[in-house]
């Protein structure tokens, strides 16, 4: 066992599909890394994360947990509803940790439930959220 983390990535040229992966590094550098390929168009976007003892084998339970929903048996991509993947990162993450976060996932959630509330509220801080990821990308690769 090795201390990492158990990351939840979307992408817009993949719309309702979600990779759950784990790294021993920070997940905004896997995430960078991801985006980088020259295999996927668009760069990919944080949903949550959280740090575990044992990032191989929760990721694998996770994955297992999730089977039902997977777009291919082999790959790390799932189509699960948003409230599914809430579950999952609240039933093994620690919310007490610093190294907990699920706010864009609560975004996405509130925005998949009531799509017409508060539409412009939601743009403006998703805009936010991608100006900051953008910040936090560029002083990654300073």
């Amino acid at each position: 066992m090795s201390y990492g983390f158990v990351y939840f990535l979307s992408n817009p040229s993949m719309p309702g599909i979600v990779k759950i992966g784990y790294t021993l590094k920070h997940p905004r550098d896997r995430m960078a890394e991801l985006s980088a390929s020259t295999s996927c168009p668009t760069p990919f976007e944080m949903l949550g994360f959280f740090d575990t003892e044992d990032p191989q084998g929760v990721e694998q339970a996770i994955h297992r947990s999730l089977d039902w929903c997977r777009v291919n048996g082999r790959r790390e991509f799932f189509r699960a509803p948003l409230r599914t993947l809430e579950s999952q990162l609240n039933s093994w993450g620690n919310p007490e940790s610093g190294c907990f976060q699920i706010a864009k996932l609560k975004r996405n959630i509130a925005n998949e439930v009531a799509p017409g509330l508060g539409r412009a509220a939601i743009n403006v801080a998703l805009e936010a959220a991608r100006a900051n990821q953008r910040a936090e990308l560029e002083r990654a690769h300073a």
